[in-house]
């Protein structure tokens, strides 16, 4: 049986340390931090180890340095490799995160759909949402996919969470969210909290179209 220096608890591992976690919490005094120092400078001269390259400016997507990102990786949606920024990013964008996470967890509809304002095929994920965006168009209602997800904070567990909205209406400066009446009770609080953060307006298929229609100052007749 081993003594843990960090923790004075008993072990059988093979090192000195119970766990990693104390290994990585023990102190370095100076001169060792200098030895270590010298250690790899000689490594990098004779070869035995290859200094990190820094991204070219082509590829730098933060400003933090590059000794700051955890190497290459190869986007789990798109298959596009690029530099990750946080231990566990498994995705090079938003848009291909929030893609994953609705597939993995919500198993929802995928339906592409050309965005006139974005001007580029966006991706639907239900249709419900295909109704709206086909409405919304043939009233020449200016819309916009948001990709910006809406930090708030759960009063509740007052952790910080996301919530990304279906559509942007851009001469309203509206978001619209088109939901089921069950889902709608089901995230009642939730709601409620980021409509104060955000103008949101969460609702069925018709309950959508007439508020667009009295927020556009449409005909009544245009709801159907």
């Amino acid at each position: 049986m081993k003594i843990c220096p960090k923790c004075n608890s008993a072990h059988t591992k093979l090192g000195i340390y119970c766990s990693r976690k104390c290994a990585n919490s023990r102190s370095f005094s100076a001169a060792s931090k200098l030895k270590t120092s010298a250690t790899l400078k000689e490594k990098y001269i004779t070869g035995e180890l290859v200094p990190p390259t820094p991204p070219s400016p082509i590829m730098r997507i933060s400003e933090y340095p590059y000794t700051r990102l955890y190497g290459l990786y190869k986007c789990h949606h798109c298959n596009t490799t690029f530099w990750k920024l946080q231990h566990q990013q498994k995705c090079c964008s938003i848009e291909c995160r929030d893609s994953i996470r609705s597939q993995n967890k919500c198993r929802k509809t995928h339906i592409s759909y050309f965005s006139r304002y974005d001007n580029k095929i966006v991706d639907l994920q239900s249709t419900w949402e295909l109704k709206i965006a086909e409405w919304l168009d043939s009233n020449n209602i200016i819309w916009s996919r948001p990709s910006k997800r809406i930090k708030w904070q759960c009063s509740t567990t007052n952790l910080y969470k996301t919530y990304l909205p279906d559509f942007y209406l851009v001469m309203h400066k509206q978001y619209l969210d088109v939901k089921n009446p069950i889902k709608i009770i089901q995230d009642n609080i939730k709601l409620e909290q980021i409509k104060s953060i955000i103008p949101l307006m969460v609702g069925n298929i018709e309950e959508t179209k007439q508020f667009v229609v009295r927020l556009a100052g449409l005909e009544p007749t245009c709801i159907h």
